[in-house]
């Protein structure tokens, strides 16, 4: 019976050839894999890569729709993608502003591998990935935008969607209201249950947070034990329903490590434009609003109104 040498024994050009052709066989099936992908590569990075895996995708800017740009220029129902035996068809929904595939309007086109797309001022690029490919991307997409430890948007990636959609909301005497939310007493949680339990309280609760929130919202993690929450076309007393449901579905949450305690969060509460008219002084009203809910005893829900 032949034997494989043992590790740190040279192979002979024959082993050699046969291990390659090997892990090519596994490899084939993967690399020949390829899926359809919307990638953006101009205008704020308000979503990540999109794979194309319905018969119909719809993009525009109204909440509900498969693909949701918070762009100015793009029309509440912009545009659609039909998957077909012929390849994917993107088909203009009658926009204001037009569907442009390489520069050219369209009103029907097959799409074809680096197809450049333009819907107002948001470029998508059209690609065929292997998976491979499409993981790696991912990934490095995901570290740039997202929070190691809670996996929420992380506060680089908010600040732009905060001004895009502050700018989108000028444009069209839009509001929307920002929700400042930090965790109670989260250095005694710290102090007496460890950092690494502390961790585990600051994922659980943005988990808590995510499940909670609009699709059309954008949630992120601000720093140390601070979220921050845009809710688009919401009122201030709208803002305040959301922010007491999520102050209510923390509080009721049994935290269970080493042993059962419990955990609250503050919220402040700041609207756009009744509050502020730009972004800085919108996170300023919110942190002030965020005070008086911690002066007035935590687990409080406070607007910058509200009298303390």
């Amino acid at each position: 019976m032949r034997r494989e040498p043992p590790d740190g024994v040279a192979h002979s050009a024959d082993d050699e050839e046969t291990l390659f052709l090997k892990r090519a066989k596994v490899l084939e099936p993967i690399l020949a894999a390829k899926e359809a992908y919307l990638v953006p590569i101009a205008g704020r990075g308000l979503w990540e890569r999109y794979p194309l895996t319905k018969m119909e995708t719809v993009i525009g800017r109204k909440p509900g729709v498969d693909l949701l740009l918070r762009d100015g220029r793009v029309s509440r129902r912009h545009c659609k993608i039909l998957l077909s035996d012929k390849g994917p068809q993107i088909h203009d929904l009658g926009s204001t502003n037009g569907t442009f595939v390489n520069e050219a309007r369209v009103e029907k086109r097959y799409l074809q591998d680096g197809d450049l797309i333009r819907l107002g001022e948001t470029v998508i690029k059209f690609r065929y990935m292997d998976k491979l490919e499409a993981k790696r991307e991912e990934e490095l997409y995901r570290r740039a935008t997202r929070d190691g430890l809670t996996g929420l948007h992380n506060r680089r990636y908010f600040l732009e969607v905060l001004e895009d959609e502050l700018s989108r909301s000028q444009r069209h005497n839009l509001v929307a209201s920002l929700l400042l939310i930090d965790i109670d007493h989260f250095k005694a949680i710290n102090d007496k249950y460890g950092h690494s339990t502390g961790d585990l309280v600051l994922k659980e609760i943005a988990s808590i947070l995510g499940k909670s929130v609009r699709r059309e919202d954008t949630l992120a993690r601000y720093g140390g034990e601070e979220f921050i929450l845009l809710a688009p076309q919401t009122e201030t007393e709208g803002a305040g329903i959301l922010g007491d449901r999520l102050r209510g579905l923390v509080e009721k949450h049994p935290f269970v490590y080493e042993e059962q305690f419990r955990a609250t969060i503050s919220v402040g509460i700041a609207t756009f434009p009744r509050h502020a008219q730009g972004a800085a002084e919108l996170i300023e009203s919110a942190d002030r609003a965020l005070y008086k809910a911690k002066a007035g005893g935590r687990n409080l829900v406070c607007g910058i109104d509200d009298r303390t």
